[in-house]
């Protein structure tokens, strides 16, 4: 292909000139640089949230690790609207939002649908688990729960539970979780 081709249909311009690796690097690295800068000496897993440029590279792998057949996407309002937004923009699908506090659901959630849960912090938090929970209670399946950043001490997996993926550990010095 030509590079004018290559341009147009790449999720974004690194991914024509970078290898994977170093694309996943770099996009770990604006992530976590995100997520410290805001002053504060612990990490802020939602500061990267406001970085258009890193919720589009982040879309663009987020999608590709969606399972096939992947009918709509699940998120906690508000924590994971942006990147769900960004998600739901790259792939064309629709999502919803759970308002964890009150179990008020904004958008639509099917019976029989096969959800994807989408969360930005730690696949181990409990929102992340009360979103799945909910979505199995109104009739979907939850075929996976993707997030970006892992706990630096993950909790033990739930065997009746969906696969949890996450993109990056947050732990200083690890690379892609």
């Amino acid at each position: 292909m030509s590079l004018d081709q290559d341009l147009a249909t790449a999720p974004d311009v690194p991914a024509v000139f970078l290898e994977p690796a170093r694309r996943t690097s770099e996009l770990r690295a604006d992530i976590l640089a995100a997520a410290t800068t805001s002053g504060r000496t612990d990490l802020d897993p939602y500061a990267y949230l406001t970085q258009p440029t890193v919720l589009r590279r982040l879309a663009a792998d987020l999608a590709a690790a969606l399972p096939t057949g992947c009918d709509r996407l699940i998120t906690q309002a508000s924590a994971g609207l942006p990147l769900a937004a960004a998600v739901s923009l790259h792939t064309g699908l629709p999502f919803a939002a759970l308002d964890t506090d009150t179990a008020h659901l904004h958008g639509e959630v099917h019976q029989g649908e096969s959800v994807a849960v989408i969360h930005p912090g730690a696949p181990d938090t409990p929102a992340a688990r009360t979103v799945a929970a909910d979505a199995t209670a109104r009739g979907a399946r939850v075929s996976t729960v993707l997030t970006v950043l892992a706990e630096d001490t993950p909790g033990p997996a739930d065997p009746a539970g969906p696969p949890v993926q996450a993109l990056f550990d947050a732990a200083p010095g690890h690379g892609p979780a």
